[in-house]
């Protein structure tokens, strides 16, 4: 009787071990990193992004050393006998003039820090709170999930444009806002808002991914293993977020803006 024996050379066997390696020592954040990389669309979204956010950061220094007037500068010569611009774009106004003789371009960037602030901080809580709340429901669900979701039904029910105008009209009739002063009248009343009626959308969406993952092999793997409820949320389901995250946080970004 004959036998047969696969042979494997060396320099297979080293090749197979390095890929082993490669694919076994890739985490979910690396795997992220290495195809965000690659995606030039998204490499452009970000440089873009990036040059935003720095005319808004850099917007008194440009005011200053380069075009050498601020926002709220006053020139009635760049305007014409019935109040219109009398220039357009040009080398000392990028974006021209308003009917006052202002500097667009600087009132846009000085403007964009505003915008970008409320943006990106109302972003931040409300990612951050509706993460917390979605991954609590979807992971232990029961009580915790019924909870949070009636919670999510009534924000969703909630008009939060108009909820949004009347308590920043009703804090700004009064110098010391509402609530005896609780609620102050400005940007962080704002973010506040636009934050706590906003999380429900990702938290929503953070909940249908955790209860899909958490039926999952390595999850088992995990608990068999002896990882604490804390453990596998921070080590293994949160890791697997990042992509709905990350893509529904870039489209609630330009909302919040507006």
């Amino acid at each position: 009787m004959s036998q047969v024996t696969d042979t494997v050379t060396e320099p297979e066997l080293e090749a197979g071990v390095e890929v082993s390696a490669a694919v076994i020592g890739r985490s979910p954040w690396e795997l992220f990193w290495r195809r965000f990389r690659r995606d030039k669309v998204a490499l452009l979204g970000v440089a873009f992004i990036a040059i935003l956010l720095l005319l808004a950061i850099t917007a008194p220094l440009i005011a200053r050393f380069v075009v050498h007037h601020g926002p709220n500068e006053l020139n009635q010569d760049l305007t014409n006998e019935i109040g219109l611009p009398a220039v357009g774009p040009s080398g000392n106004y990028w974006f021209g003039v308003d009917t006052l003789g202002r500097d667009v371009f600087v009132r846009t960037i000085y403007g964009a820090r505003t915008s970008l602030t409320v943006a990106f901080f109302a972003t931040g809580l409300a990612v951050g709170i509706g993460i917390i709340m979605g991954t609590l429901a979807g992971f232990f669900g029961g009580w915790v999930d019924t909870g949070v979701s009636r919670a999510i039904d009534i924000v969703l029910s909630l008009p939060i444009l108009l909820l949004a105008i009347g308590i920043a009209a009703a804090c700004s009739i009064t110098a010391t806002g509402c609530l005896g002063g609780l609620i102050q009248p400005g940007v962080s009343l704002v973010v506040a808002i636009i934050a706590l009626f906003s999380w429900p959308y990702i938290g929503r969406i953070v909940r249908g991914q955790v209860l899909s993952i958490r039926e999952k092999e390595f999850i088992e793997a995990s608990r068999s293993l002896g990882f604490t409820n804390s453990g596998i949320m921070f080590r293994e389901i949160l890791p697997n977020l990042a992509a709905p995250v990350i893509v529904y946080t870039t489209l609630i970004i330009p909302n919040n803006i507006l």
